[in-house]
């Protein structure tokens, strides 16, 4: 990956990880948090995607279908999520690092299965280093 990716995933990963303690911080409800960070992500794609929803043709059922499942398992993540990261019986900063590690577990096996995309000797390395820092940040 250039420069500008990996700038632009520390961007995104800011921004992930900002909403849950943000919204921990304000003092809002979990629900309040799931569902106002959920209507908020709705409208900034949205704004952002407009001109080329216009203008793209529409996606396949079946495209639609595996995607709005995929958007429904993730709302029922992002449900989850809020209330594990509001629950003051759960350190907030070690739960999201524990979230972010298994994703780094899971995105690369996914893109394997659906994809075939396959990983360098050292990016499997970087898998093993993952799954001891998951092993490490338990309690």
């Amino acid at each position: 990956m250039n420069t500008s990716t990996v700038l632009w995933a520390a961007l995104i990963a800011a921004s992930y990880i900002a909403w849950p303690l943000l919204g921990k911080w304000s003092g809002a409800t979990a629900t309040w948090v799931s569902c106002l960070v959920t209507a908020g992500t709705l409208i900034g794609t949205f704004t952002l995607n407009a001109n080329r929803l216009i203008k793209e043709p529409v996606c396949s059922l079946r495209a639609i279908t595996i995607v709005l499942i995929a958007g429904v398992v993730n709302g029922v993540a992002v449900y989850f999520y809020s209330y594990k990261v509001n629950d003051q019986t759960v350190p907030a900063g070690v739960f999201l690092m524990t979230v972010y590690i298994f994703m780094v577990v899971y995105a690369p096996t996914l893109d394997w299965l659906l994809n075939g995309t396959t990983l360098s000797a050292r990016q499997f390395c970087g898998l093993g280093v993952a799954l001891v820092a998951i092993y490490l940040l338990r309690k």
